[in-house]
């Protein structure tokens, strides 16, 4: 069974606030107090100025490998699932470079793109097919996050985005954070992502809460669990009032729905839902043998979901 064995999660020091840094982070004063009140975001991770995309999320990863003393040998895949576009040298991809300062010879390194924010999902899906084919104790490096460095990137209709980078290792043989099921749903009528129409865009308002408990309920019957026997949702972080409509929805206790990341990092990307659960676990909010479900949406209307054993 698939499990996470290992993370490492690395934030920005440097917070910029919202409602004060609006200028820097390219929105007006207007647009902050929006985010800010109604949909309650406050601060926003951002690298310094000094360091570039690359060594940044690289570093979470080469630290990760060397924390857990790993047998480079063992790695057979490096993975790093982004939401938005990476641009580079033909052949010198980040999953490349990693591979190379590592010297990961006996493994394949590529990126993926795949659904967007559910990429996490996409990639754990890929992973525990993929890993099947290796001998026992063989591993994989997913590398997630990214840096927000456009104003497309940095502000979008759920909330404001901040910089991540999350480096987890994988493997069929750990005895904890196994994962029992998963599911991604995708809407194609919202094909167009963040060029669709306001026609499209209040559809997908309107039937949200619906999308999530369709995926919610696939990646439950995935893992042959109900929803009453899950602990706590590790979401991704839009906005609060979104969560609230689904926890009623479910329904499910909003209380039981780990929020307190929003105002703190806002949404970053594919790296919320593993910030969340290692913060869950972190703060005992669960124990040994509790389920979490993992529950996020990307642009283009995919849904993702999945259901780790702790």
């Amino acid at each position: 069974m698939l499990s996470l064995d290992a993370m490492n999660i690395s934030l920005p020091e440097r917070r910029l606030d919202i409602a004060h840094d609006f200028e820097e982070l390219g929105i007006d004063r207007r647009t902050s107090i929006v985010y800010s009140r109604m949909y309650g975001f406050r601060k926003c991770p951002v690298i310094s100025s000094n360091q570039t995309e690359r060594q940044y999320l690289m570093s979470a990863a080469v630290d990760l490998v060397k924390r857990e003393q790993v047998v480079i040998q063992d790695i057979r895949y490096i993975i790093h699932a982004h939401t938005g576009q990476q641009i580079g040298v033909h052949g010198d991809s980040l999953p490349t470079a990693l591979q190379r300062k590592l010297g990961a010879k006996n493994c394949i390194s590529f990126g993926t793109q795949s659904n967007k924010c559910v990429s996490l999902i996409s990639s754990l899906n890929m992973l525990r097919k993929l890993l099947k084919l290796h001998p026992k104790g063989s591993k994989a490096l997913l590398l997630l996050g990214e840096v927000a460095d456009t104003k497309e990137m940095r502000l979008i209709d759920a909330g404001i985005c901040g910089d991540s980078a999350t480096a987890i290792l994988i493997s069929l043989d750990g005895d904890s954070d196994q994962l029992l099921g998963l599911a991604t749903h995708t809407q194609g009528r919202y094909f167009r992502g963040i060029w669709d129409t306001t026609e499209s865009e209040e559809a997908y308002n309107k039937y949200l809460v619906d999308y999530f408990r369709t995926v919610i309920d696939a990646a439950l019957a995935d893992a042959g669990v109900t929803l009453e026997d899950v602990s706590y949702i590790a979401p991704h972080n839009v906005n609060i009032n979104v969560w609230k409509k689904i926890a009623t929805n479910l329904p499910f206790p909003l209380e039981k729905i780990y929020l307190g990341n929003i105002p703190l990092i806002g949404h970053c990307f594919g790296s919320d839902l593993i910030i969340n659960y290692h913060d869950i676990k972190t703060n005992t909010l669960v124990k040994k043998g509790d389920l979490c479900l993992l529950v996020t949406a990307g642009v283009g209307g995919v849904f993702g979901a999945a259901v780790i054993k702790y």
